[in-house]
């Protein structure tokens, strides 16, 4: 559900500014990816918010979204978080690491490129990440799921998983997603989704977006996360 920006879109200010969005987008994918139902017995609603909460509360995560492009161009967008407040993201297109970034709720820092210099960046995710965990969020999130649907059980992993379906409308995205979600602790543990429409940055052109992902999740108590020195 991430899409891509234009090729173009690279001075230092807008490398900025599309590290900033990238970061929302994923933080976004929190609440539009991890909506989910984990009983078929319950109320659909109901169910999204156990399901947000139980992913939400998880003292470590990681969640690795692979995208194609309708030119076949594969991107990757990995983001890890531990609680309180530490976050890594690493974006790759084609296997090639673009962009990485760090923060420890502080503090932010940033890197372009496999081998380029790790800076600190005016951008704190204290606050950003503070909003994605506020219920008011959640609920707004959960709002924005259309057409949810039980498709029924299957094991990811040898877990067993109930399977829904369900739509959103984001930022001029329309996606349609598939997930699976843990019968024994409610969390997420895979997706897949379709996104299209036209995003727009600022007042510049818009660029459509025509994409398919499959996303993982894990919640591993050893993930750790090493903020580079400042």
């Amino acid at each position: 559900m991430v899409a891509s920006l234009p090729d173009d879109f690279d001075c230092v200010p807008c490398r900025m500014k599309r590290s900033l969005f990238c970061i929302s987008l994923g933080v976004a994918a929190i609440g539009t990816l991890f909506i989910s139902a984990a009983r078929a017995e319950d109320n659909a609603m109901e169910a999204l918010k156990k399901a947000q909460k139980a992913q939400l509360e998880a003292p470590a995560s990681r969640m690795k979204m692979i995208s194609t492009d309708a030119d076949n161009r594969v991107s990757t967008m990995t983001l890890e978080f531990v609680k309180p407040d530490m976050m890594h993201w690493r974006m790759e297109e084609n296997s090639q690491v673009k962009m990485e970034m760090w923060s420890d709720g502080k503090k932010t820092f940033v890197r372009h490129g496999p081998a380029g210099e790790i800076k600190e960046a005016p951008l704190s995710m204290s606050a950003m990440l503070a909003q994605a965990r506020e219920s008011a969020a959640v609920e707004k999130l959960i709002a924005m799921a259309k057409e949810l649907a039980f498709v029924g059980h299957e094991n990811v992993n040898g877990t067993p998983a109930s399977v829904y379906t369900f739509k959103t409308e984001m930022m001029g995205l329309n996606s349609a997603t598939k997930l699976w979600i843990s019968d024994v602790d409610n969390r997420p543990l895979k997706s897949e989704g379709e996104t299209h429409g036209e995003i727009k940055i600022g007042a510049g052109p818009g660029r459509t977006t025509n994409k398919k992902s499959v996303t993982t999740y894990e919640y591993d108590p050893s993930i750790k996360i090493i903020v580079p020195a400042n």
